[in-house]
């Protein structure tokens, strides 16, 4: 039993958190994001406050990063799901080549907007200390959830967009 105990307990140091955490500031309120601007593998330059009064999931990644490439089709699936929901997918490639990125988007069929950050501009304002990381910016871009780790299922990410869907629609 004890070897089975740390054998569980090497692999979760080894494949990292992969629970939601959300960020919450002393008075438990949600942090602000920080706004960055982006230009999409499509051309267009974006700002995160463009996206205001939508939910956004940003998903940190990189092509060369296998839990990525793991995640990235249920990313795309979900993507579709909540495209007519007033939901913003947006993937910032961390620490990569733009042409590698450019390939893994093209290979796994991404539509959703992303980037390069180039630098790691992005990722230093976030915090990112390792990829995959996403994040959850509910309409008045504060983060209310994190998850460092890869997406093993819909739920780490439906759960939440739903709660804030509701509320936006209970406000509204």
């Amino acid at each position: 039993m004890r070897q089975l105990v740390l054998l569980l307990m090497a692999s979760i140091v080894l494949t990292g958190c992969t629970l939601p955490i959300s960020f919450f500031d002393d008075m438990g309120n949600p942090s602000s994001a920080p706004d960055f601007t982006f230009t999409a593998f499509d051309g267009a330059t974006y700002n995160l406050t463009d996206f205001r009064g939508q939910v956004v999931v940003l998903n940190f990644w990189g092509s060369w990063c296998a839990p990525c490439r793991d995640e990235a089709p249920l990313l795309q699936t979900l993507s579709e799901q909540y495209a007519d929901d007033k939901v913003v997918f947006i993937g910032i490639a961390q620490i990569d080549f733009e042409p590698s990125a450019r390939e893994f988007v093209d290979e796994l069929g991404i539509t959703y907007l992303t980037s390069m950050d180039n630098g790691t501009t992005i990722g230093d304002a976030y915090g990112v200390q390792g990829i995959p990381e996403t994040y959850i910016i509910d309409q008045n871009g504060m983060i209310v959830e994190a998850i460092f780790g890869p997406i093993f299922d819909d739920t780490m990410i439906t759960v939440v967009v739903d709660r804030l869907l509701g509320d936006a629609t209970a406000q509204g």
